[in-house]
Order: C-alpha cells, then structure tokens, then sequence
C-alpha cells in the first residue's frame, strides 16, 4: 500500500530532473519510482535475502544444538570474515569513483554515492573522511569507534544466544520492534532539526507512516501469537498450544505402553509354541517307546 500510494503521488511526476522529487523538495525520487521496473526485481531480492536469513538462523541451531559449536567460536568467525569483507569494499570505495561530481543537478550515483571528494562521488572515501570532515575529532572517533564495537559484539552475541535457548522466530519477532524504534528515532531527529516530524510536501506522508507503524504493530501481534506469549483459551484455539506437548508426552507414554505390551504378547505365545512344540515331541517319544515295547 505504501508503493502504491507513493506511485500516486504526482510530484513524482514532476517535469525537470527524472531523479529530483520535486522543485521546492531538495529530495530524490524513490529509487523504484525513478525506475519502475525496480519493484519485480526488488521483491524477488527481498525473498532471495529472507530465505537465506532464514537458512542462516536455522543452520546456527543446527551448529550449536546437534555439532556443539560455541557462540564464541561462531562469533570469533563471523569477525574475521566481516573484517575483511569490510577491509576490501573499503579499499574498493576509496580508490574507485562512482562518476563525476556534477553539481547542478542529481544523477544515477546520487542513490548510492554520497560522498564527494577531487570532483568525484563516491560510495565512501576514508581519506575524505579524514581530510575534509571539519568535525573530525580523533577522541571522539575512537571513543566511538571502541564503543560502537563493544554495543555490535553484543549485539551478535545475544543474536546467537537467543537462537540457542530459543529459536530462529524469536529472531525475527525482534525486527519489527527495530523497525518501530528506528523510525521513532528518525521522526525525532526530523523534529530536532525541522521542527517537521516528517516531510509534509510529500503526498499522503502522514498516511504511509501511519500505514509504516501500522504494519509493524501488527507484525509483533502476530508473532506474540505465533509464540504463544498471547494465548486465546476460547473456541478451541488453546488446542494446539502448549498442551500439545503434554498430549505429545502422553502419546509417547501409550505407544511406549503398546509397545511393551506387544512384546509381552509376542513373548508369552512364543513360549506357548515352544510349550507346545515340547509337548508334541514329548508324545511322540512316548508312543515310540510304546510301539517299541510291543514289538518287543
């Protein structure tokens, strides 16, 4: 609903730049709007992304539970590679321009590349960052540096933990909690800085915000369902809740009963055959000693 309703908006469609939004808004289009055909392949992604999260969330299960791999271990590994991965598209950013700096009006590299050094944008640049940033304070940065890694390292180590005592689900009931609290912020910093919550020159801004809020609220309704923090003990919905491990235990305990049962049925004719067999063999004997006798 909030695609279809920013599609609506018809200062998407202003004349002038393809990229810009509209001539009194100093903002980009949304990148899908700008390129409609964005939406199909940004879905497709969006799935491709959620089922390796998921592959992800549940292989870590499987490591911890069934291979007893601490969440140290996966944690020191995680750390390694997301170094380097971070080191080379670092390097990568620095050293490779996305375009040319043109000032007089947005292009392709604006999406991406935000910042701009020797007349060039980039996806980032550490030597800009350290040159041309007037507020650049090696104090602060590497207090916030130290800081931002000890918050991220247990950031992850509690991800881990929670799939280890609980499950991959309770993962995901976390996000739209994220998503909540990070628009919050946003709106926030909005205000502080516009007075504005949001942007009002958008179309129908107020409405896919609340729609924004809406759907996460929802979101953590139904995963407090899902995980039976909310239970309905009416119409029979409490069924298949928690008791069904009851039942389950219990049907265990009968087939283990039937079981045992069946085994003790299997053994007593056993040795009623046996018995029987012995019997026979007994009688048998006795008439040959008799017919032996005789002929005696």
């Amino acid at each position: 609903m909030t695609i279809y309703s920013s599609f609506q908006d018809e200062k998407n469609h202003c004349d002038g730049s393809i990229y810009k939004y509209c001539h009194n808004v100093n903002k980009l289009k949304l990148i899908y709007i700008t390129f409609k055909w964005l939406v199909a392949i940004g879905i497709c992604i969006y799935f491709i992304l959620i089922t390796l999260r998921a592959y992800v969330n549940t292989k870590l299960k499987w490591l911890i539970d069934h291979k007893y791999i601490s969440p140290m271990i996966i944690l020191i590994f995680y750390g390694i590679i997301g170094s380097l991965f971070c080191v080379t598209v670092c390097a990568i950013a620095t050293f490779i321009p996305c375009g040319p700096d043109e000032n007089n009006d947005y292009s392709i590299y604006d999406y991406f590349c935000n910042v701009k050094y020797n007349n060039n944008k980039y996806l980032d640049n550490f030597i800009s960052y350290l040159t041309n940033n007037e507020n650049f304070n090696l104090e602060t940065e590497l207090l916030t540096i130290i800081l931002g890694a000890f918050v991220f390292f247990f950031h992850k180590y509690f991800y881990i933990r929670t799939i280890e005592h609980l499950t991959p689900v309770h993962i995901i009931f976390s996000f739209p909690i994220y998503y909540i609290l990070n628009k919050s912020y946003l709106i926030l910093i909005n205000f502080i800085k516009t007075n504005e919550p949001y942007i009002k020159e958008m179309k129908n801004a107020k409405e896919i915000l609340i729609l924004d809020y809406s759907s996460d609220g929802v979101s953590i309704i139904e995963y407090l369902i899902y995980l039976e923090i909310i239970e309905f003990h009416c119409f029979g919905y409490d069924f298949n809740l928690r008791s069904i491990l009851e039942r389950g235990e219990l049907d265990i305990d009968n087939a283990e009963l039937s079981r045992t049962l069946k085994n003790s049925s299997d053994f007593s004719i056993e040795k009623i055959s046996e018995s029987h067999s012995s019997s026979r063999v007994q009688s048998l004997d006795n008439k040959k000693v008799k017919i032996e006798a005789v002929e005696t």
